[in-house]
């Protein structure tokens, strides 16, 4: 099977090619990137006619897609359908300004090009240009499964020494923004504003998730009929197991991304399948 669209695929570390190893320190292991465990990249070479782009960084929010996207939009006028994977909804941008100000930063500040050729075009985040401006990524780890109740903390997902990002605001972040009707919020309005911007190009934006443990609302018209966006309720990782009887859960590069097979199913079986999908509202 060939088709000849110029897609965009956004989404985090399940969309980068990312595994992780332990190492002999318990506190420590190595990660490989943009690796053979990319069903993105494999969609683009081995599928697609025509060149793709893809933008992940791991650990990535939903909050950061409508920039990534903006930015495509603004560099690659053939894009004819946004591809996003949704991800968890317990995660943050955070960031520093030297300045302490206000800073109007472009699109592309933190944007950076990794790799260019006739199939594929991908990009990634870049934590700083300068140390002007710094931008990462935050999220909840807990003590023990399902742990979100009032009497347990959450504990910092990594160490930095950025000023603020202290215990206290952690918790405060956690439980008065993270696990509030605030988050779900926050998700329809960059729906929305992807709705928006795709509107302008009259393009799709198709939007599932790898794993059934990401949130997805019951209702994502929440701040705007939406007009460009289709979404395939039912995640990968179950879609495959129902429709191909192949279990991906014992396809892992590590213990919680899938192997190169396993993207090669994705890519080839349920990509396909989700650009069928029909929109939200017809």
């Amino acid at each position: 099977m060939s088709t000849q669209n110029n897609i965009l695929f956004v989404g985090d570390s399940h969309s980068h090619g990312y595994a992780s190893k332990a190492t002999d320190s318990p506190t420590k292991w190595t990660v490989s990137k943009w690796g053979d465990n990319n069903y993105a990249e494999y969609y683009s070479r081995n599928i697609e006619e025509s060149q793709c782009y893809v933008y992940s960084s791991p650990g990535a929010c939903n909050q950061i897609y409508p920039r990534w996207i903006r930015d495509m939009l603004n560099k690659h006028n053939d894009i004819s359908a946004v591809v996003l994977q949704t991800t968890h909804w317990d995660r943050w941008q955070l960031a520093f300004s030297k300045n302490f100000g206000f800073d109007e930063l472009a699109p592309d500040h933190f944007t950076q090009l990794h790799f260019e050729d006739k199939s594929v075009v991908l990009y990634e985040d870049y934590f700083t240009q300068n140390y002007e401006n710094v931008e990462w990524f935050d999220k909840v780890k807990f003590h023990q499964p399902h742990g979100a109740k009032a009497d347990l903390w959450p504990w910092h997902y990594k160490d930095n020494v950025w000023p603020g990002d202290e215990k206290p605001y952690f918790n405060t972040k956690f439980h008065h923004e993270v696990v509030t009707h605030l988050t779900h919020e926050q998700y329809s309005k960059d729906i929305a504003l992807i709705d928006a911007m795709c509107a302008e190009k009259d393009i799709p934006c198709y939007i599932w998730r790898i794993i059934d443990g990401v949130e997805m609302p019951d209702n994502f018209n929440h701040y705007r009929n939406l007009t460009q966006t289709h979404v395939m309720r039912m995640p990968a990782n179950i879609w495959i197991k129902e429709n191909l009887n192949i279990d991906i859960e014992t396809m892992k590069a590590d213990k919680v991304h899938y192997n190169d097979e396993a993207h090669k199913l994705i890519a080839k079986h349920f990509i396909p399948e989700l650009l069928k999908c029909p929109p939200l509202n017809p």
